[in-house]
């Protein structure tokens, strides 16, 4: 389906501005057969059969989860099972719920960071995590027209546009769009919400069900997702952008063009310039960060332990750190047998060993080890750099925007501290 960007909020700081550019989602979506959501890549979680894949915070209480005639019934409260085989990043969530009564409670927990065992993990869900609530019980008031906390609400944090719940006994489908920090919510084909978060609520996380109290009986089936977004790794403990405004996360941008956020990715525009990460500066790492470019010629870098901050207008930090280049344009020739400076080479002082970048279009990952003197860059897997270096042992990272021509986009940005 073909989307309309809507460039919605803009912010001036200087002689560059922020923009958020945000996919205008329809009103309406299909209802699509299960059929047809497997044909288009949807990944059942549950089985049908069993707990497979799936961790109860109570799993000897008189409370949580039952495969009940091909279906997840609740009983008791208050606890929640999560799938806790995988993290998700960015995805389409379709589920099918039915409460037995308008009054029945129960939610969708999204986004909710690492495991705990026990009865804790409910609330360590609700504390760093999202709800989608499920609850026809709470009715317009002038304070809340549309009712408080009713289904299709992000819990807490903002009320649904209106409750498209079928009569109690009946099946609801919920088809949840999880972008960066936008949430929305779709109940039987009806948009019924759109949250955006502010960034202090990560934006990689588990997928759950709650079982809310003793009296409230729900069953959940056909659930399904289409992943977006790989989640990052557990391994990376410092996520450097969180989805949003890179200023909030410790971000700063030098020179001409700038860094814009679209659908929960960064995406350059103009150029020269670096937008560069300058909460503070870095030893010894491992960094992640995922790219593609709109073309083999889209030109850009990956900065890696500047050794000064870049003052404004200025090129003052090129010669204090290195770049990992990105770039396929640069073809082999006598002088270059593998071109030059293509992508994975230290620019200017190693080149790659050979090309592993995929096609235009499609998401690469680069994952740089930094440890002493010793650069070693893998590029989808492969490793396609080593270089000893000889400059600043500690610096800042920074990505570049190189010319108005070169388009990429980043997302998964975040780092592993190696401590000696």
């Amino acid at each position: 389906m073909r989307y309309k960007y809507a460039c919605g909020w803009i912010f001036l700081s200087g002689l560059f501005s922020f923009v958020l550019a945000e996919t205008k989602f329809p009103d309406t979506r299909p209802v699509k057969p299960v059929s047809e959501l497997l044909r288009e890549g949807f990944v059942p979680l549950f089985n049908g059969k069993d707990l497979s894949g799936w961790t109860s915070s109570q799993p000897n209480a008189q409370s949580g989860f039952r495969v009940v005639d091909g279906t997840l019934e609740t009983y008791g409260g208050m606890g929640l099972l999560w799938y806790s085989k995988k993290r998700f990043g960015d995805y389409i969530l379709v589920l099918e719920w039915k409460a037995g009564r308008k009054v029945d409670n129960s939610g969708i927990f999204v986004r909710f960071p690492k495991r705990h065992k026990g009865p804790e993990q409910i609330w360590h869900a609700i504390r760093q995590g999202y709800e989608i609530q499920i609850c026809d019980l709470h009715h317009p008031s002038p304070k809340y027209p549309h009712g408080h906390n009713n289904t299709g609400s992000i819990y807490s944090f903002k009320e649904s546009f209106k409750v498209n719940s079928k009569p109690a006994g009946e099946w609801n489908r919920f088809e949840i769009i999880c972008l960066g920090q936008r949430i929305v919510v779709y109940e039987n084909g009806l948009k019924i919400n759109d949250f955006l978060g502010d960034g202090s609520r990560g934006i990689n996380g588990f997928i759950g069900l709650q079982n809310h109290d003793p009296t409230s009986k729900i069953r959940f089936r056909n659930i399904l997702i289409k992943e977006l977004r790989p989640a990052v790794p557990e391994e990376y403990d410092l996520i450097l952008w969180n989805g949003l405004d890179w200023r909030k996360d410790g971000w700063k941008h030098n020179k001409i063009g700038t860094f814009v956020v679209e659908d929960g990715l960064l995406k350059t525009q103009g150029g020269m310039g670096i937008l560069w990460y300058a909460k503070r500066k870095f030893k010894d790492f491992k960094l992640l960060v995922e790219w593609k470019a709109k073309s083999r010629k889209a030109n850009s870098g990956i900065w890696l332990r500047l050794g000064v901050a870049p003052k404004e207008g200025q090129h003052n930090y090129v010669n204090s750190g290195y770049e990992v280049q990105i770039c396929d344009l640069h073809h082999p020739s006598k002088e270059y047998p593998r071109g030059h400076n293509n992508t994975g080479s230290i620019y200017g002082q190693q080149e790659c060993t050979h090309v592993a970048s995929k096609k235009p279009g499609e998401w690469n990952r680069y994952e740089i080890t930094v440890i002493g003197q010793t650069y070693t860059v893998v590029l989808n897997g492969e490793t396609v750099n080593v270089f000893k270096g000889n400059r600043a042992l500690e610096g800042y990272i920074g990505l570049q925007n190189h010319d108005p021509g070169s388009v990429l986009w980043f997302r998964n940005i975040a780092i592993k501290e190696i401590k000696k």
